[in-house]
């Protein structure tokens, strides 16, 4: 939950499904999405739709292949200086953009598209998702402040650009896959008035799809059929499936040929090729503002309960190390991995209990009510735990039940005590979910001095990890939440499809080398 798709370069974990098996004709692949792209716009695509229909568009200077790996796309060679700071890209000859629905279309792309699409990101009118990940390049905070032409990337020519780095970056080059590095032509954007990529007239795309249609009943892309390769993408709402009354789960959609892919929150296996990944953990959190639970002490003794607990995990739960789930990366390596758990000190439950009881001058805890999503795969292991408070540490709390919505709800007015929620990072980065803390937002806990940590952190920076982690140990320590489990996800395939490339953190997919057979 509270997910605003950002989408991160930084050591990206698209996982993805091998080429192999190609063959037969053309298809089509249909994906499912909660909202419909709203704007295609690739330096303002932030949505996991708007991303996926960029993907699909648009070309970069590079894209993430079948396995994963980073190739040349709209570049043809690149070179880099030897200090690492500069880099000087030859863009492909003969490119243009796309016609609408196939037309031909003889607008060269051109190295000045690059330049401009990389300049609208740092324009501060654009309000651009993408100025975090390309802000090594030299130039960006001036131009962040109005500046442009402080920016270090240039057009030496129509085929050359040439972008400067302020310091090192290895994963320079992914991030020239992300969506905010794709082209931009001046005299096309300038000439739609502000309307620029919110409607298939607007829209000026050079990727391996061009756009067929774009409605209100979905985002439809087409390319020349070529071998078994998708040449159509229907991107369509959820509730369009109106077959049944009851919405279809993730596998009988897949089954059932109403999805070619969907994400699925069960654990076990369906029969059907998938990707699993944990980028999921649920945590319960306490509301810092209620009065009982605004003593440190007993939310305290709340959490060191619950990690002594030793609480038996549904099928496709794994016990949390920490609040970051093992999905998340660190260059090549499990952040989860990199910095080891960073669950608390072992303390005294009871003991907290009863300094808690003194503090708050009470002799008992009474009127807390924990709310738990309905069909909640951790709905057992609560209630062991809310049978361990109740006889280590006498505390009686009451549970409620609520579709996700009402949760989701309480949790952002602020009218709970105690809630069971699954965070999920909205990108491939430690920090993602810890600037989601301090802030008087998620448990109304408020502290400037974390908030502003937590906002200086930057995976270019050296012991990036090591700080990440102490964060997040200290917001443990404060007993803000309490993590629990780590939730294993998986995206379902259908067997006639493969080359699917898939990014958890979207969740996004790029059809480019996707086949799919008879």
């Amino acid at each position: 939950m509270f997910r605003k798709f950002l989408c991160s370069a930084l050591a990206a974990m698209c996982l993805a499904l091998g080429l192999s098996g190609c063959g037969g004709s053309a298809n089509s692949f249909t994906w499912r999405v909660d909202t419909l792209p709203a704007n295609l716009d690739p330096q303002l695509a932030s949505e996991s739709s708007d991303v996926t229909a960029c993907l699909n568009l648009y070309s970069g200077l590079f894209r993430l292949d079948a396995n994963g790996e980073v190739q040349p796309d709209a570049c043809e060679d690149y070179e880099v200086s030897p200090n690492g700071l500069t880099y000087t890209f030859h863009i492909k000859s003969g490119l243009t953009y796309n016609g609408y629905r196939g037309a031909a279309n003889t607008t060269p792309v051109t190295a000045q598209d690059f330049a401009f699409g990389l300049q609208r990101v740092f324009l501060p009118e654009t309000g651009s998702p993408y100025t975090e990940a390309f802000s090594c390049i030299s130039g960006s905070n001036k131009a962040l402040r109005g500046d442009a032409s402080a920016l270090g990337v240039q057009a030496a020519d129509d085929h050359t650009l040439v972008i400067t780095l302020s310091h090192k970056d290895a994963d320079f080059t992914r991030k020239l896959c992300l969506p905010g590095a794709m082209p931009c032509n001046r005299e096309f954007f300038e000439s739609t008035g502000g309307a620029y990529a919110l409607s298939s007239k607007m829209t000026l795309a050079n990727g391996p799809f061009y756009l067929y249609n774009w409605t209100e009943n979905g985002l439809f892309l087409r390319r020349k059929a070529s071998g078994s390769l998708v040449n159509a993408v229907r991107i369509v709402l959820h509730s369009d499936d109106v077959s049944t009354e009851k919405p279809l789960t993730a596998p009988l959609q897949v089954q059932n040929e109403k999805a070619d892919a969907a994400l699925y929150t069960g654990g076990e296996d369906t029969g059907l090729p998938s990707v699993r990944y944990t980028d999921t953990t649920w945590c319960l959190l306490f509301n810092t503002q209620n009065a009982m639970l605004s003593n440190l002490s007993l939310r305290q003794a709340l959490a060191q309960a619950a990690y002594s607990a030793d609480l038996p995990p549904a099928e496709g739960l794994e016990t949390a190390g920490g609040l970051i789930p093992p999905a998340v990366t660190v260059g090549s390596q499990s952040y989860r991995d990199a910095v080891g758990s960073a669950l608390p000190a072992s303390q005294n439950a009871a003991a907290l209990c009863q300094n808690a009881l003194t503090e708050l001058g009470v002799s008992s805890v009474r009127g807390l009510t924990v709310l738990l999503p309905e069909d909640c795969p951790a709905a057992d292991a609560f209630a062991s735990l809310n049978q361990l408070w109740q006889s280590q540490l006498g505390l009686y709390i009451n549970v409620q039940q609520l579709p996700m919505e009402d949760l989701l709800s309480a949790q952002s007015s602020g009218d709970y005590a105690i809630m069971l929620l699954p965070l999920s990072s909205a990108e491939n980065a430690p920090h993602a979910l810890l600037r989601q803390f301090g802030d008087g937002g998620l448990c109304r806990w408020v502290s400037a001095e974390f908030q502003a940590r937590a906002a200086a952190l930057s995976p270019a920076a050296s012991g990036y990890a090591q700080d990440c982690a102490a964060l997040e140990r200290e917001l443990l320590n404060e007993a803000v939440l309490v993590p629990l489990f780590f939730q294993q996800q998986q995206l379902l395939i259908s067997p006639k499809v493969s080359g699917l490339v898939f990014d958890p953190f979207g969740p996004t997919v790029d059809l480019t080398w996707a086949c799919k057979s008879r």
